[in-house]
């Protein structure tokens, strides 16, 4: 783990001498160790890290990750901020590098034996600026999937959230009251989830509040609903390139306009990660075929859906109803997707 304090330095020193065990990496964020967990048998965790919560560490020992935790001396919150996730165990940062690693080896021993858990598939909607439906389409996507699987959606547009509107929900709790519930519980909790038939949703507050919460909240609730849900949907702007990469899959939804198509093309020109199933949104029959082999020219991609323009879907959306018939009608072949 990446710490200021000198126990890293320590025990950088210690592995490299000893030999006794190797170093993997030094995590800047949660997903660092989610992306290499089939290389990792152990964490150490410094409660000083400010995205060490007992969430984070919950998570990751269900992954099947033995957990050491090192807090300062005498920092009591610090040591049972540890202690709430159930790290396998706690230690003073001072009690000397040879000691952690003592420890490690057998969180070691014991990790091998645990069976890493499946987790829920992380899909994330995402598109370019100017309005093309992002939310519509993932709001349509996550209420097909949760007819069949647990699904919850997220919004995670902290400069314009628009998920609570559109749903007609009320705005708490939000985004901030589960990744709050998270650091005390370690779990989602269902009291900061917003339900609407068999569809779970986790909003986010005003702009005003929501861009005051703290940097990488999202990770936190995305990693406890992929441990809770079989799908996690995700309505994220095109400008979080870290949460789009990190997903199992992810659709950029590009309005089937001129503009519409240059938008996304610029989009998916500067694109990282694997590669985006793209959705048209608003096409006019007429314009159809049209607007296919423009976004084609354009992108080099084909459309795996084509959301027509509707009068309905729009006044579905007002009204904060259910996703309107003529949205969730293009979208039910991708049903079996995530």
């Amino acid at each position: 783990m990446l710490s200021a304090r000198e126990w890293e330095t320590e025990l950088v020193t210690e592995a490299h001498t000893s030999a006794s065990i190797r170093l993997v990496l030094r995590a800047y964020r949660p997903q660092d160790i989610d992306d290499r967990a089939d290389e990792i048998d152990a964490v150490v965790a410094g409660a000083e890290t400010s995205w060490i919560t007992p969430a984070v560490i919950a998570r990751w020992k269900r992954r099947g990750l033995g957990v050491l935790g090192l807090h300062p001396p005498a920092d009591a919150p610090a040591r049972r901020l540890l202690e709430d996730g159930d790290a396998d165990a706690v230690l003073a940062d001072d009690s000397g590098a040879s000691e952690i690693v003592r420890t490690l080896l057998t969180l070691e021993r014991r990790a091998a034996m645990t069976p890493l858990e499946p987790l829920g598939t992380v899909v994330a909607v995402t598109g370019p600026r100017g309005a093309p439906g992002r939310t519509e389409v993932s709001f349509g996507l996550a209420w097909l999937w949760s007819k069949r699987r647990s699904t919850v959606h997220i919004d995670l547009d902290l400069a314009a959230p628009a998920m609570a509107i559109r749903a007609g929900l009320p705005p708490r709790p939000h985004l901030g009251d589960a990744a709050e519930a998270l650091r005390h519980g370690g779990r989602l909790d269902p009291h900061t989830v917003h339900r609407l038939g068999s569809l779970r949703l986790v909003v986010t507050a005003a702009p005003s509040d929501a861009l005051r919460l703290p940097l990488g909240i999202g990770d936190e609730v995305i990693g406890a609903a992929a441990d809770s849900f079989d799908i996690v949907v995700l309505d994220v702007p095109s400008e979080d390139r870290a949460t789009l990469k990190a997903a199992d899959a992810t659709f950029v939804v590009a309005e089937a306009s001129s503009i519409g198509i240059v938008r996304a093309a610029s989009l998916l020109a500067d694109w990282k990660g694997a590669t985006p199933h793209v959705v048209l949104n608003r096409v006019v029959g007429a314009e159809a075929a049209a607007t296919k082999a423009a976004l084609r020219q354009w992108t080099g991609s084909d459309a795996v859906a084509c959301v027509p323009y509707r009068r309905s879907i729009r006044s579905a959306a007002i009204a904060g109803r259910s996703p309107d018939r003529a949205l969730l009608r293009p979208l039910r072949h991708l049903e079996a997707r995530p």
